[in-house]
This record gives C-alpha cells, structure tokens and sequence, in this order.
C-alpha cells in the first residue's frame, strides 16, 4: 500500500494532498495545467522537498533519499542517459544489471525489441518515452510513478500501451500513480481517479463513480461535462454528452426542452449541439440515424446540480 499525507509549499504555489493507492492498483491523477500533478508525483519520489507523510508497503519514505525509496519515477519528457544502445541502458535499470528474460519480454511489449541495439540518443520523442516506461518497470519497483507517460505517442499505440501498462503494474503488484490530462485514458486505465485543482485533492472516488459528484463547474468541466440548465433561480443542472439522450424520459429521468441547432458527426456516430429551456444548453452523443434540426424531447438524470447564480453561465 502506499499512503501519501503530504503538503508542498513554494513561493506563489502550495499542494496539500492525502492519497491512498493498493498493490496492483491504478490511481489516476487529473487536474488542469498547474494543478500539481507532477509536484506530488516529484514529492512522492523524494525529489521535491514535502511535509507530512509517505508511507511505502509499511515503510516511512520520508527520512529515505531517492534512490532508496524503490519509486519508479517516469517524467514528463524522459531523457536517456548519455552513452550507450537502448539494451545497455534498460540493463543499467535492472537488478544486477544485465538482461533477462522478463525484461526481454518488456522490450516486447513496449515495441522496443527491434531498436535494443540502437544508441538511445537516436530514439524519438514517443521512442525514448517507452524506454523510460521499461526502465521503470525492470528496475522491480515497489511503486510507479508515472508523468503523462504516454503522451507521446499515436493515438492507437497510446490505448494499446496504456493497457500493457495497468498489466505490468497489476503482475508485479506495485501500486500505480498515474498523473494525466487524457480523461478517456484515466478510464480505460484506472481503478480510482483524484482531481486535483487549486492545490487540493477535491474529488477522490471509483473510476465508475468520477463522474456522479463533480465538486464545482470547473471540475466537471474537466471530466466532460459540456452542457448545463438552469433548474432554480441560482442552480443549475449539469448536463454530460454520454448521459444524455433525445426522446421522452424514463424511470429517473428528466424531462427537458430542447432544440438541435447543430449535427457532426464524432467517432462511430453524431454528435448534437442543443439550445435548452429556460436557459442553456449541451451536446448529446448520439449512434444510428442523425437527428434533423429542431424542437426534440430530451432525457437526463437526475444530477448533479451546482451553484449558479443568476446572469452567469457556467463557463
């Protein structure tokens, strides 16, 4: 288990964060540009200086310096070390300092096999990116720290890597703190995920649940959230594309007044722009036949409403 009670203070910046992430699981840290993603993943790993408390598999981290904390830290933008082909440094990672057959298999699946005896300078941005990833996992880590790690990388090879991942983190039974600005990654890849915003921890909950409770607009924002209506004179109902749908209500549902003004198409299917009454609007993502422009009867849940004060708009 890791266990994080920490607080960072620096001048015009400050983080105050508790976390608590199980062997084998996944805790994916979000939050805006700024937020402190990357300063509590630094402080985890003991390289930005912290107050408080971080506790690995039942040890005190915090007397202990870097290289003895056993966190395997991916930065944002990784860079080899100088000298040497990409096998030699991925050995340097190891335990021992030589190439086995699990490290062989890492360089696998991480498409780095065909480029071992490459000089690791050479490597690509998205290249040197995995190789910092199969370091981190071939030095047996006890905890993976990981810094946007796969944001490098295309589209296809950042879903399929970014499942390898979980899986080399859920084998070795480290736990995973996964810092991330992709929303759609977190859920492919999390067990729970934490917001960060303003210096604080103000959403922690099950990936299934993230999005049921969006503490203020700016964090359901970040979680999606594209569409609102006002529901009273000062609150308003936030309204989520995937969460939403034309036709008449069901059991639990809300009845709402909508015109489509627009349709694109979005991934496998449309998606539609809607002017809402009283006052709003949002996006439903919608498959099959595309709707036509005008009034339509439109279904939502029942939550989460949020504070909005007459005459504002929630972004």
């Amino acid at each position: 288990m890791l266990t994080a009670s920490l607080r960072v203070l620096r001048p015009g910046f400050s983080l105050q964060a508790d976390l608590a992430v199980a062997p084998g699981d996944c805790l994916c840290l979000l939050g805006p540009t700024g937020a402190g993603k990357s300063t509590l993943l630094r402080a985890v790993a003991g390289v930005e200086e912290a107050e408080g408390s971080i506790r690995l598999a039942g040890r005190d981290l915090g007397p202990l310096p870097p290289w003895r904390r056993r966190c395997a830290l991916v930065p944002q933008r990784p860079r080899p070390l100088p000298g040497g082909r990409v096998r030699d440094q991925v050995a340097f990672a190891c335990p021992g300092g030589r190439l086995d057959a699990q490290t062989a298999a890492l360089l696998e699946d991480f498409d780095l096999a065909l480029l071992a005896d490459r000089p690791a300078r050479a490597l690509s941005g998205g290249e040197t990116q995995r190789l910092a990833i199969v370091q981190a996992l071939a030095s047996r880590p006890a905890a993976v720290l990981l810094d946007e790690p796969l944001a490098a990388q295309d589209p296809e090879r950042r879903r399929r890597l970014g499942e390898r991942l979980r899986e080399r983190a859920r084998d070795i039974g480290a736990p995973l703190l996964w810092a991330t600005h992709d929303l759609a990654e977190a859920q492919r890849v999390a067990d729970r995920v934490a917001v960060l915003d303003g210096g604080a921890v103000v959403l922690d909950a099950p990936v299934a649940e993230m999005l049921d409770h969006p503490p203020s607009w700016r964090v359901a924002r970040l979680l999606g959230y594209e569409g609102w209506v006002r529901v009273g004179a000062e609150t308003a109902l936030a309204l989520h594309p995937d969460r939403l749908r034309l036709g008449p209500p069901g059991p639990g549902e809300l009845a709402l007044e909508g015109r489509v003004v627009a349709v694109r198409p979005h991934g496998g299917g449309w998606r539609a722009a809607l002017r809402l009454q009283p006052e709003g609007e949002a996006e439903v993502t919608l498959l099959g036949v595309p709707p036509s422009p005008g009034q339509a009867p439109v279904a939502a849940p029942a939550g989460p409403i949020l504070p909005l004060p007459a005459g504002r708009r929630p972004w």
